[in-house]
């Protein structure tokens, strides 16, 4: 039960960061209420009835069209001592891999600023491979957005 809760929790946040749309409490807890209790009807040999079909938009990674190449561009903090590390994939139009770039930065504990520093860097190495037909992706969308806007980040403290 509490993973299933903890699951519609996070589908609950996602839905917040991506679509600016929050369930009450009551009905994230009644969902993974009716999952648990369809999961346990399963286990015993009963066909479950789902209350309403659940949705869920699945997104598969596309190869950039050529003569671009794709950077996938992630950052994670650490806590003892206080930095980030960030990676990216560089792949060809095939999806082919022709690259990797990887680092740390000591001190930076905003997720916001991670991801933008992360791609700023993954950026900077793409330059000295050479690379001018790039594409970024990244999955921290209030960096895109600030990125294909004119928000500054320095305010996300």
């Amino acid at each position: 039960m509490a993973a299933i809760l903890m699951w519609n929790i996070w589908q609950n946040r996602n839905d917040v960061v991506w679509n600016g749309k929050s369930k009450p409490v009551v009905l994230i807890f009644s969902f993974a209420m009716s999952v648990h209790s369809q999961w346990v009807a399963s286990r015993n040999s009963q066909i479950p009835r789902l209350p309403h079909p659940i949705q869920q938009q699945i997104t598969h990674w596309q190869c950039p069209p050529a003569p671009l190449i794709k950077c996938n561009v992630d950052a994670a903090l650490f806590n003892n001592p206080p930095r980030m590390g960030y990676g990216g994939i560089i792949r060809d139009h095939r999806g082919m891999v022709v690259g990797a770039i990887h680092g740390c930065i000591p001190r930076i504990q905003n997720p916001a600023i991670a991801e933008a520093l992360g791609i700023r860097e993954a950026l900077s190495r793409l330059k000295e491979f050479d690379y001018h037909h790039i594409q970024i992706e990244s999955d921290a969308k209030i960096v895109i957005n600030a990125l294909n806007s004119s928000i500054h980040l320095g305010h996300f403290n």
